[in-house]
C-alpha cells in the first residue's frame, strides 16, 4: 500500500511538471507571435490610397496557396474609408477602418454574376472580410487574415 502511494505521488509530481512546461512553452509561442506583430509598423495610408492593388496570391499557414486565375481581382482604398473591389467577374464595394497596423473591412456588397468553376472570387471576397493587419514591404501590400490563418499579397502598377 505504501509503495502504491509513493508511485501515485511521483506520477502526480511528474505530470504537474510536464503541464507547467507545456504552459511555459505556450507563453513563449504567444510572445513570439506578439513580437512578429510588433515588428510591423503602422501603415501609411497615403502610400496605399488611390492605387489599384492587384491580388497576387494568398498564402495560408498550412502551406497552401491560392492565386487568381488572371490579373482581374483588385482593391482600391479610397478616401473616407471606402473600398472599391473587383473580383473575377463581379464588382463590389465596402468600407474599411485602419488604426495603425490593424484593418477591418466591413461586409462586401457586390454584383452576383456566375464567374465559373475556376473562379477564386468567393475566396478573395471572404479573405478581404477576414483582414486584421495591413502593411507594406518592398512596394507590395500585405493583409494578414484572422486567427493568423494566412496572408494576402497585392502589387500596384
Amino acid at each position: 500500500m505504501r509503495n502504491l502511494l509513493i508511485v501515485l505521488v511521483a506520477l502526480t509530481i511528474v505530470s504537474c511538471n510536464s503541464l507547467k512546461k507545456s504552459n511555459d512553452e505556450k507563453k513563449d509561442e504567444v510572445k513570439t507571435a506578439e513580437n512578429t506583430t510588433a515588428e510591423i509598423k503602422a501603415v501609411d495610408m497615403n502610400e496605399i490610397k488611390g492605387k489599384t492593388w492587384y491580388w497576387v496570391q494568398t498564402i495560408y499557414n498550412n502551406d497552401t496557396k491560392v492565386t487568381p486565375k488572371e490579373k482581374s481581382s483588385f482593391v482600391i482604398f479610397n478616401d473616407e474609408g471606402k473600398l472599391a473591389i473587383n473580383g473575377d467577374c463581379n464588382k463590389g464595394s465596402s468600407s474599411y477602418t485602419v488604426n495603425e497596423k490593424t484593418i477591418e473591412i466591413k461586409p462586401i456588397l457586390s454584383t452576383k454574376m456566375y464567374c465559373g468553376d475556376e473562379s477564386k472570387e468567393n475566396e478573395f471576397f471572404k479573405n478581404l472580410m477576414a483582414a486584421t493587419v495591413i502593411f507594406t514591404k518592398d512596394g507590395k501590400l500585405y493583409i494578414d487574415l484572422k486567427a493568423d490563418s494566412g496572408t494576402m499579397e497585392f502589387v500596384s502598377e
